[in-house]
């Protein structure tokens, strides 16, 4: 059944109710969509008195087969209601976790963060903020990543270890024996030669000085 766009919440959830569809169908209110208790009173059918999270997770709120995970809260500003996130109580737990907040009046609620979000019950802006535990500069390194910072600059990069060198350019990192150049890593021993440190435009190249010798940002065969 569609609930008409536009029509005032109180009468899509009357609607909603006298259509008796399944409880995953309430229609969203706030930060999270309230069911079931007292609501409207007389109008509620009896099933759907004083029921618990519990009891509506345990039914299965609703779920399919793929999204076993339900997620709901008591409601704190109406006896006997529950209140499940914006959009259902369903959720794939590989990919999100149920976060219980507060709104700014101090009623409870629940909304649905991602699997790298943390949860912040009280800030009102973004309840659900990225959670990163090796933060590096603008990035976020992984478990088996270093953070490092380039010479001569306090810019950082996650690179495999802290014995590989941080790069300027597009968040490199090369090898521990080799230096950056541009977007190229260079061998050892080979010399990096940069137009744009002589003001001309074009890309970085890497010259081994035994045959050749940069000239103006260029590499040059040696004579």
């Amino acid at each position: 059944m569609s609930v008409p766009e536009g029509e005032p919440r109180l009468d899509q959830l009357s609607r909603v109710i006298a259509a008796e569809l399944p409880r995953r169908q309430a229609l969203r209110l706030g930060a999270g969509v309230l069911l079931a208790g007292t609501f409207l009173g007389g109008l509620l059918p009896k099933r759907a008195y004083a029921i618990t999270c519990e009891q509506y997770c345990s039914s299965g709120g609703g779920c399919p087969g793929e999204t076993p995970a339900c997620c709901c809260v008591p409601s704190s500003e109406t006896e006997g209601a529950i209140v499940v996130p914006v959009g259902g109580s369903c959720y794939d737990p590989n990919k999100q976790h149920c976060c219980q907040v507060q709104r700014p009046d101090g009623t409870a609620s629940v909304v649905l963060c991602a699997k790298d979000e943390k949860c912040n019950p009280t800030n009102y802006e973004d309840y659900c903020t990225f959670a990163c535990d090796n933060v590096c500069g603008d990035d976020c390194c992984g478990e088996s990543e270093a953070c490092v910072k380039t010479k001569g600059s306090e810019v950082k990069r996650c690179c495999p270890s802290k014995e590989w060198n941080a790069c300027l350019n597009r968040k490199k990192c090369c090898p521990p024996k080799e230096k950056c150049c541009g977007k190229k890593c260079c061998p050892q021993g080979h010399d990096c030669c940069a137009p744009d440190k002589h003001g001309f435009p074009g890309k970085a190249e890497c010259c081994d000085p035994r045959t050749h010798k940069c000239v103006f940002g260029k590499c040059k065969p040696r004579r």
